[in-house]
């Protein structure tokens, strides 16, 4: 899972006193990133909304699939929508 926000400093104190996750500090070198962890497992990354790109305070989720280009065809053809081509 992935956290985009308008407010990091903010979404990072809110999930933390939610779920009890441990936000590191953003990463200069990583354009901002940061990691949520609880109990020293890595649970979410998060980061700043870029301006003028995607929405701004959305959770993106990412699956993992041996096929990529076979899973998005199998979406599409079971009524899913494809927004970003399979990298």
């Amino acid at each position: 899972m992935q956290l985009t926000s308008s407010d990091v400093t903010r979404s990072r104190d809110f999930y933390s006193r939610l779920f009890g996750w441990v936000a590191d500090e953003p990463s200069r070198e990583f354009g901002g990133y940061f990691t949520f962890t609880k109990n020293g497992a890595p649970i979410a990354g998060g980061m700043g909304a870029i301006p003028g790109e995607a929405p701004s305070d959305t959770w993106s989720v990412y699956l993992s699939t041996d096929d990529a280009g076979k899973t998005t065809e199998l979406a599409a053809e079971h009524g899913g929508q494809v927004l970003v081509a399979p990298m």
